[in-house]
């Protein structure tokens, strides 16, 4: 079930005012159930960095490092846990060492992609539509992957297309995602997240592996955009039934499941929910015949 990435997009976090806690964005509880962030660092902010690092763990951090130019800053960030760092071409001799954590930016000053990107690749799009779907074209057919899709002056509706066209990740700020109703240059997470996963029933669901914590499986059930938009609104475990529509999971038994984790396979075919189980089913007494629970 583990991606490279666990989302089809990456919400983009400004170091300097933390999480949005308005209706005009993410909240820091919603931006959790995402499991991934992206942050622009600059010499001011490596130690703010540094410190959310050392303290979200489970968080899978992608930092862009251009504006940074000692390398030590750069390999304290690596060390501190950060998944992958963006950097500079000239930058990345130095951090070889590090491997594929290490992506390099495609300048908007190059005229054509020349390197192979074996490790991926960060490229922005800038407002040229025709040239970013060149540029894209050939990042494609050399096999880099993954694509990560940036830009400060195309239109959210533009980048979005862009980026789904292309297989390309679109790095989006969070204060222009919403778990709900979008109001203008907003964009909505389960529209996101539906609207890439593939699905060959006619009703469109998806299958939903659901685990605890240690990723012990507790069941395997359904999941609609409609029943993932109520899991990120509650904070709890909401699924699709085939029969009678959406399932608040705990509603008449009590045994509800706190919402901690959503992610996508690298199919794409199959979503993935880490819950807490409150209630029974939380743990096995004796040796189980399988791995799923039966109080699920």
């Amino acid at each position: 079930m583990d991606t490279i990435l666990p989302l089809p997009f990456l919400p983009s976090v400004d170091l300097g005012k933390g999480p949005v806690e308005s209706k005009e964005g993410l909240t820091r509880s919603q931006l959790s159930y995402l499991g991934c962030v992206h942050f622009a660092a600059s010499p001011q902010s490596v130690d703010t960095l540094l410190q959310f690092l050392q303290r979200h763990v489970s968080i899978e951090a992608y930092v862009d490092v251009t504006a940074i130019a000692l390398k030590e800053d750069i390999i304290s960030i690596l060390d501190a846990g950060a998944r992958r760092v963006f950097v500079k071409s000239d930058q990345l001799e130095a951090l070889q060492t590090y491997g594929n954590r290490v992506v390099p930016v495609f300048s908007g000053s190059e005229a054509s992609p020349t390197a192979a990107y074996v490790s991926g690749v960060l490229f922005d799009a800038g407002n040229d539509e025709s040239r970013s779907v060149s540029i894209l074209e050939r990042l494609s057919a050399s096999k880099a992957s993954p694509i990560f899709l940036t830009s400060t002056t195309a239109t959210l509706e533009s980048l979005v297309k862009i980026a789904k066209t292309h297989s390309a990740v679109p790095i989006i700020s969070a204060t222009q995602l919403t778990m709900g109703t979008t109001s203008e240059g907003q964009v909505s997470v389960p529209a996101l997240i539906g609207g890439s996963w593939a699905s060959d029933r006619n009703d469109k669901l998806v299958p939903t592996v659901v685990t605890d914590e240690r990723g012990i499986a507790l069941g395997l059930v359904y999941s609609s955009q409609e029943s993932l938009a109520e899991s990120f609104k509650t904070g709890t475990g909401v699924y699709q039934s085939r029969k009678r529509g959406l399932w608040y999971k705990g509603a008449t038994s009590g045994d509800t499941q706190e919402l901690l984790r959503v992610s996508l396979d690298c199919d794409q075919d199959c979503l993935k929910f880490v819950v807490r189980q409150k209630g029974r089913g939380k743990l096995y007494t004796s040796p189980p015949r399988t791995n799923v629970s039966h109080n699920f």
